[in-house]
């Protein structure tokens, strides 16, 4: 099954019953950057029934180059990171490594609902992590 939208060669998306141009209120080098851009495709989810069919939906989303993230990117952010099971939920803990009064006391919690399907793993990973930085909290 493919997506329920489509992007023709000039960048316009159709997403029914729209189509929605390339704007042209954007520069002719902006105009052909989106029309460049590389589509991600997504199947169309199983029925929620279908339990062995999430998980794979799942694996196949994730595998997606446009979610991959490296352990080197990861590494690349100036943030310590772990990751711990709470109540049998993964869960990403990230603290910018330069500290300071602040870090501790605030906390960002980041509810990803995308990632229970598309984005977790190291991609969550690395939200987190680059939060942390830019908050200078804690990020969960």
């Amino acid at each position: 099954m493919s997506s329920s939208f489509t992007v023709d060669a000039d960048g316009a998306l159709h997403l029914a019953p729209r189509v929605i141009p390339v704007p042209k209120t954007v520069s002719p080098a902006a105009q052909a950057f989106l029309a460049s851009v590389p589509r991600m495709e997504i199947a169309e989810p199983p029925p929620l029934s279908d339990t062995e069919g999430w998980r794979r939906h799942v694996r196949e989303v994730n595998s997606n180059p446009f979610l991959t993230v490296s352990e080197e990117t990861i590494r690349s952010v100036d943030a310590d990171l772990q990751t711990e099971k709470v109540s049998g939920v993964m869960v990403h803990i990230a603290s910018p490594r330069k500290k300071t009064q602040k870090t501790a006391s605030r906390i960002y919690v980041d509810i990803h609902s995308g990632a229970f399907i598309s984005g977790g793993g190291n991609l969550a990973r690395l939200r987190a992590a680059r939060a942390a930085t830019v908050l200078d909290c804690i990020c969960y």
